[in-house]
Formats: C-alpha cells, sequence, structure tokens
C-alpha cells in the first residue's frame, strides 16, 4: 500500500493553505501534528478529494482485492478523539493500531497524546510546510541540551514562568514548585537536562513561531519518503 504526494498546494486567495508539500507513505500510522490553522484540515480534505488542489495532484496504489472487498487501505482522520472520555480514546488508540498493520492511517491532531501514543511516525506541520518528518525520538532530538528541570521556590514560580518558556510546573510540597523549561541554555541555577518530549517541540515551534528553513526547503526539492 503506497500513498504518494507531490508538490500538493491549495491557496485560499494570498493565503497559502498547503504549500508545495511532497511525501510517500507506506502502511502504518502517520500523525499529522499541529496547532489551528496549520493547514491540517486542507492537506485532510485535499487527500480526500474534497477539495481541489491548485498545483499537485495525489497518487495512491492499492491491491485490487482490498478494493473489491471494500476494505480502505487508506484511512484519514481529522481531530477523531475530540469528545472522547480516556476509556474511549484508548479504545480507539487501540483499534487504529491494528488497522495500520495492513493499511495507511493517516491521523491529524493538536492533541499531542494521540500521537505520542500511537503515530509510528509524526509529521510536524505549521503554515502549511512539513517542519519535520520522523519517528517521535527522531524529530525531538532537535531539542536535545535544550529541556532543562528547574526546582525554584513555590512563591517565585510564576514569575519564572512568565520569563522563561515554561512546558509544565508541578508544586511538590507548596514550598517547592519543579518546572520543566524550553531554553536554548541553562536557565536557572541548578537546572539538569531532560529528555524531550513531543509536547515540548509542540511548545518550542508553535509558541515561538520558529520554524526549520533547512527541513521547509527540503519539503519544497522533493519531499519525504517512506
Amino acid at each position: 500500500m503506497q500513498l504518494q504526494i507531490q508538490n500538493l498546494t491549495r491557496r485560499y486567495g494570498s493565503h497559502t493553505a498547503v504549500d508545495h508539500v511532497s511525501f510517500t507513505l507506506t502502511n502504518g500510522v502517520y500523525g499529522l501534528l499541529g496547532e489551528n490553522g496549520a493547514g491540517k484540515s486542507t492537506l485532510m480534505r485535499l487527500l480526500c478529494g474534497l477539495l481541489r488542489p491548485d498545483a499537485g495532484g495525489i497518487r495512491q496504489r492499492l491491491g485490487i482485492a482490498q478494493a473489491m472487498l471494500n476494505d480502505p487501505g487508506i484511512l484519514i482522520l481529522d481531530e477523531p478523539t475530540a469528545g472522547l472520555d480516556p476509556k474511549e480514546r484508548i479504545r480507539f488508540r487501540n483499534l487504529i493500531s491494528a488497522w495500520s498493520r495492513e493499511s495507511i492511517v493517516l491521523l491529524s491532531t493538536h492533541i499531542v497524546s494521540d500521537v505520542e501514543f500511537i503515530a509510528d511516525e509524526v509529521i510536524l506541520f505549521k503554515a502549511g510546510q512539513f517542519l519535520h518528518f520522523g519517528k517521535p525520538e527522531q524529530i525531538t532530538a532537535v531539542l536535545n541540551g535544550r529541556v532543562w528541570e528547574c526546582r525554584v521556590d513555590a512563591a517565585k514560580a510564576d514569575a519564572i514562568s512568565r520569563r522563561l518558556k515554561v512546558s509544565n510546573l508541578k508544586n511538590e510540597d507548596g514550598k517547592t514548585a519543579v518546572l520543566r523549561v524550553i531554553s536554548e541554555e541553562d536557565p536557572l541555577p541548578g537546572a539538569l537536562p531532560v529528555m524531550p518530549t513531543l509536547e515540548d517541540l509542540y511548545l518550542y515551534y508553535f509558541e515561538s513561531g520558529k520554524t526549520d528553513a533547512s527541513l521547509s526547503d527540503q519539503t519544497k526539492n522533493g519531499g519525504y519518503d517512506r
């Protein structure tokens, strides 16, 4: 099973929602992760044929037997877990994981935990372009040495959080707060480096306005093959 996209583009007036996106997907779960307005829903609607692209098209290679049995080889899901309780979300993730053994599943969401648990590979999508495409441990590696755990006076935690990029704050005993901080360098005395997560990566890109020009260029120059 294969889904191949080449230079897919969709514009709304002067706004480019999907900007020359190229990739090839094979069987497995792919998590399309991005903030609201990133272009995820437009990309999904293009893949489903609900919108016509301004440039690029879409090639699907499906087994004849599967098509005859009406068993979809490509499953495209846009925010499928919104409104589900935790038990339903677990059941959904298990179902999708099992389905993906013989199918392509593209899951669009801005809920990081959905992607973190079931995606074989993650597509980080912003402003109509790919920032990263790879296994979770590969794409979070960009933050190695940039995520820190700091213990501070709980009374000062709020003030520190306004000054730094904090992905998590936990009060330990009413006197001490543990901050998870994203910073290019040691943010506070006694800070210890920790392993980055997808949630850290999401905050780093979607709260700071950062992009990775080299990876955006790679998308325009041939895209990602899987």
